[in-house]
């Protein structure tokens, strides 16, 4: 199931629809008790209680008016009536969604609530259209097998295919006003046939991505090459005091080594830390500021490489003891946290809640599963300095917890191409997307102070989640400047199994304050020192605890 028909489709074509026969506020009711109900039978599987309430919202005649909502509304339709064996409903409904200008075939093909009905006749008729006009821009010619060295022909065209995708659908060349994106498309034309290897290819194309300087836009290898680039010792490195510290070990035969937090790394294969990060780090990791670029060289991807070829590293201690040791590369993954959401009980009543990540619903679940124990607090710590994002969805139910009011998320607009306006010389023009209302949850709902933990490493719906969170002044953000960069990408395949991505849209605060390319804001900023690493001290959480603990007094 789509589950923004839960909240955001279903409260944009109410709230955006003065025709309406209900008042605003017997909408905003009706629309918020409608999306839970829908939400919570889809999760316990109560389909056909969801299916009754879809069939609901279809007869209400101004649901038409908004496209968006409109089709999604037949597509969860489809869904539902798939998964209670209605073929021919399903089918109807699959039709009537298409037609209507359903447009995410991937999600067709991939979702499994419609299984029961793929393999009938009426469901290629259904998609018959739509498969056609996916195909114009997702042709299988380019989604060719990975092999260790690609024709010259697979790398012309996927070279093309990104600067084409790039130049149509990138949302920010007005942030790189001197990039000639044509020029660079030439100079690397030349470079990718000179390739004697689809590793080198790719590398190529994640370098003139980078150049664009945009977090959401980007190339992803093959699967084939993931452990080719990106495995690493099984530590975490992190940029501190201008010093490059390891400030977690994730394997405890490594501390039996000597290898421990707070040791400084001064030099990789014989090379300056700071000289090897430049050289061979930066210039291939797309970032939108230079916090996250940081983040991206010094924590991600540094000590990145072949599993097959260890690394060699010069330590230094606390007392400036010296000396080397090389590391397998055996470890795969890029950021600290064990579990989509972390939660304990602070001090002074405080409750602590780490948000890991957005990408999973069951972040959702989790978080009102415990709702029980969040409200007994005195006040509550969000920890978003590990989340890079996910779906924003998820990120603005948990904010329905927290207000006891609509509340306005993001705005954004996207550039509308059009070769006649083009030919009849006309200026670019872009499609607005402003800022809607959600509703606050309508049974549970946490008024006591929030402070919110941030990072480098905060981004995307994250960011999305803060941006709304901040323009509320629902609570203190606390911490470093977030990664500054959020938007829709834009997502195509590229020959060898790649992944191109693109970044569509320009994100606003709800208020239309720019943070894309900057980052946001801590109300109150906290740095973190070699020293607080090597004791383990979290001065950002202690801040925070600090300030809920003080509050009223």
């Amino acid at each position: 199931m789509s589950y923004r028909i839960c909240i955001i489709l279903l409260l944009f074509s109410f709230f955006a629809n003065a025709q309406s026969q209900m008042s605003k506020d017997q909408l905003s009711k009706y629309v918020a008790q409608k999306s839970q109900e829908i939400s919570a039978y889809w999760q316990q599987s109560k389909i056909q209680e969801a299916v009754a309430i879809l069939e609901t919202l279809y007869t209400i005649q101004q649901l038409r008016e908004i496209d968006w909502a409109w089709t999604n509304t037949l597509y969860n339709l489809a869904c539902g009536h798939s998964l209670l064996g209605n073929k021919e409903k399903s089918i109807s409904y699959l039709s009537e969604a298409v037609q209507a200008g359903y447009s995410e075939y991937e999600q067709i093909l991939r979702d499994s609530d419609l299984n029961n009905i793929r393999s009938t006749p009426g469901f290629e008729q259904a998609v018959k259209t739509l498969k056609m006009s996916y195909y114009k821009w997702e042709s299988p010619s380019f989604s060719t097998k990975y092999q260790d060295d690609l024709t010259e022909a697979e790398k012309v065209a996927g070279l093309s295919k990104v600067w084409s995708e790039i130049k149509f659908g990138f949302a920010y060349f007005d942030c790189v006003p001197t990039l000639d994106w044509d020029s660079l498309y030439i100079v690397n034309l030349s470079a990718v046939k000179n390739t004697k290897s689809t590793r080198d290819y790719y590398r190529i194309l994640q370098r003139m991505c980078a150049q664009l300087k945009d977090g959401h836009t980007r190339i992803d290898v093959p699967n084939e090459l993931f452990r080719e680039l990106y495995a690493h010792p099984a530590i975490q490195t992190r940029l501190v005091d201008d010093r490059v510290v390891i400030v977690k070990v994730f394997n405890d035969s490594l501390e039996k080594t000597g290898i421990h937090r707070g040791l400084e790394i001064l030099s990789i294969d014989g090379i300056p830390t700071r000289q090897y990060a430049q050289q061979f780090v930066e210039p291939y990791a797309s970032a939108s500021t230079s916090q996250s670029q940081l983040t991206n060289t010094y924590e991600y991807y540094l000590l990145c490489g072949s599993k097959d070829k260890p690394v060699e590293l010069e330590l230094t201690d606390n007392a400036g003891n010296t000396f080397k040791r090389t590391l397998s590369r055996n470890y795969y993954r890029f950021q600290d946290y064990t579990d989509i959401i972390e939660f304990k009980q602070m001090e002074g009543g405080i409750a602590y809640l780490a948000l890991n990540t957005f990408g999973d619903r069951n972040v959702v679940v989790k978080f009102d599963s415990l709702f029980t124990f969040i409200e007994k607090s005195e006040a509550l710590i969000l920890d978003l300095r590990e989340n890079s994002g996910g779906n924003s969805d998820n990120a603005y139910e948990i904010m329905g917890y927290l207000v006891n009011k609509p509340f306005k998320i993001i705005q954004g607009k996207s550039r509308n191409y059009s070769s006649f306006s083009r030919a009849m010389g006309k200026i670019q023009q872009w499609s607005e997307y402003p800022s809607v209302e959600l509703p606050m949850n309508p049974e549970k709902s946490y008024l006591k102070s929030v402070a919110v933990l941030i990072s480098s490493r905060t981004g995307s719906s994250a960011e999305d989640f803060c941006a709304v969170f901040n323009h509320m002044k629902r609570g203190k953000l606390i911490g470093t400047p977030s990664a500054g960069s959020t938007g829709q990408p834009l997502m195509y395949g590229l020959p060898g199994g790649g992944t191109g991505v693109v970044c569509t849209m320009r994100t606003l605060f709800p208020d239309g304050r720019e943070f894309v390319g900057i980052g946001i804001e801590p109300d109150i900023t906290v740095y973190q020192t070699v020293a607080d690493v090597r004791s383990g001290y979290d001065a950002i959480l202690q801040k925070a605890i600090s300030i809920l603990s003080n509050r009223g007094k």
